[in-house]
């Protein structure tokens, strides 16, 4: 995931080692306090076109022009929302996969640590979903990882696709 601050403030902040993920290629290295949705849009026309990508999941908030830059370039944008309403079945999935140990991933030192970052927040009718304003750091691999599946959930269940044998890493 990008990193937007310099790696040497991080690993002072929360001791982790941004240079050795970065040398890894665990994580890319954008330039700037900011991060560049250009970098981040060739990003992900590189991925697609090695993996076959159709669809894009994007976090709808502040992602309109790179939604549409990449709708504009043939490939399906779905935009998912963080509220309670939309994470709240994404998180029991989740939950659930976890619990049934149907969910598997590599041994990846920044997915461990976006997990061990992750707190479940609750609100007052019972729903659940991960908060960055309640975890201590970055739980951005883990937010992905759940929409991704999620998705990949929901195309199945409505016959789009059939990933009845797929192994989730």
């Amino acid at each position: 995931f990008p990193v937007t601050i310099s790696i040497n403030e991080r690993e002072r902040n929360n001791l982790q080692r941004y240079d050795h993920w970065a040398a890894q290629g665990l994580i890319e290295v954008i330039d700037g306090e900011v991060i560049d949705f250009r970098v981040v849009k060739k990003r992900i026309f590189e991925l697609a076109e090695k993996w076959s990508v159709r669809s894009v999941i994007i976090d709808r908030w502040q992602a309109a022009q790179l939604s549409q830059e990449i709708a504009e370039a043939g490939l399906e944008v779905v935009g998912h929302g963080m509220s309670f309403y939309h994470m709240a079945p994404t998180t029991k999935l989740w939950e659930e996969l976890v619990a049934t140990k149907r969910l598997r991933h590599p041994d990846n030192e920044v997915f461990n640590w976006c997990m061990a970052n992750a707190v479940v927040e609750i609100d007052a009718s019972g729903n659940r979903r991960c908060s960055k304003a309640k975890s201590t750091e970055r739980i951005d691999l883990v937010i992905a990882a759940m929409i991704s599946v999620s998705r990949l959930n929901l195309c199945e269940a409505s016959g789009a696709s059939d990933y009845s044998g797929l192994v989730i890493l």
